[in-house]
């Protein structure tokens, strides 16, 4: 029970308990299975594992505080896309005139992009 008082353990106990609570509210208002809570089970589990294992050196509790955090900044780092400019908004000019059946593309930087402008003869 001593090793379980470490700060890996406690993050452990923590990532354990959460996923647990998260599997059952999921079960409770029946919503669709998500994956991410048994993940952090198994990294409680995982956690609860290696605050069994002996850490002999220096720091040992300032490394397992930056490894307990670890997954915690996985799930809140800012997510961006590949695209470094935001999507831009297309305007139809006044002569065109749209018909049902009518395709639209939307124009990006990327090279699919690039590629249907080619094929379609299009800007």
């Amino acid at each position: 029970m001593k090793r379980l008082l470490t700060p890996i353990g406690l993050f452990g106990l923590f990532y354990l308990v959460s996923g647990t609570l998260l599997n059952i509210r999921m079960f409770v208002v029946e919503a669709s299975p998500t994956v991410i809570f048994f993940v952090i089970m198994f990294i409680g589990l995982f956690f609860i594992g290696l605050s069994f294992v002996r850490w002999n050196f220096k720091m040992k509790f300032l490394v397992q505080i930056i490894v307990g955090l670890l997954p915690l900044a996985f799930i809140f780092w800012p997510r961006t896309s590949s695209y470094k400019d935001k999507p831009t908004t297309a305007t139809i000019s006044a002569e065109t005139e749209l018909q049902n059946g009518d395709i639209i593309f939307q124009t990006s930087r990327s090279s699919q992009s690039k590629a249907i402008q080619l094929a379609t003869k299009s800007k």
